[in-house]
């Protein structure tokens, strides 16, 4: 018998900045993707791999795994308002005058965890920020993280 999805909806995600130990929300954020971790695969296959010389009849590489990569790119889109100007901007502003990474968040919503959210934690430099104004449409703003090193997922324990 089929099973009803645990899909959520993306509303009450958000991304955060820790500044003086407190992970702050971006104000906001209207789209959110990444972080992307990848990982490259190296052939292996040799003279007696055991599926290359014809034992299963046909030949087939053998594949190891290399180094994962997470430093793709977060990038957002968000409102650009007075609270955010206020908050996230002005701490997005001084991101550039830093020179080694910040700490981030990222909270999803979860209909499985405990406390019905999981978190991605990393550290990144912010490498873009452009608000643009545009007539007749809302004050945007567009950022991007470049990710260096580890992004740990947990889920939130209060």
């Amino acid at each position: 018998m089929p099973t009803s999805t645990n899909a959520k909806t993306s509303i009450g995600c958000s991304l955060d900045l820790k500044i003086s130990d407190v992970y702050t929300p971006i104000a906001e954020v209207t789209d959110l993707r990444g972080p992307r971790i990848s990982r490259g695969t190296h052939d292996v296959t040799h003279l007696d791999s055991p599926y290359w010389n014809g034992v299963s009849g046909t030949r087939m590489a053998e594949f190891i795994g290399s180094s994962i990569v997470v430093g793709e790119d977060v990038t957002i889109d968000g409102n650009f308002t007075a609270a955010e100007h206020t908050t996230a901007a002005n701490c997005l502003a001084d991101e550039f005058a830093k020179v080694d990474p910040s700490d981030w968040r990222i909270t999803f919503v979860s209909t499985v965890t405990t406390y019905g959210k999981t978190y991605a934690t990393f550290d990144g430099i912010l490498t873009s920020f452009e608000p643009s104004a545009q007539k007749a449409n809302p004050q945007q703003f567009s950022a991007t993280i470049k990710v260096t090193g580890a992004v740990a997922f947990a889920d939130a324990i209060a």
